[in-house]
């Protein structure tokens, strides 16, 4: 199951232009983003990003 918070990461990456940006705005590293969104689509057994 996915939470909110889950739901705003994934929102933020949306409305950025590159995972960097993204990662920016959220105040991580890159690295970061990718893990956590890695760990979102395999709770959703889902793709997000190509």
């Amino acid at each position: 199951m996915i939470t909110t918070e889950d739901l705003k990461f994934i929102a933020t990456i949306a409305a950025h232009r590159t995972l960097a940006e993204a990662a920016r705005a959220l105040n991580i590293t890159p690295p970061s983003v990718t893990l956590r969104l890695q760990h979102i689509e395999k709770k959703l057994s889902v793709k997000i990003i190509q």
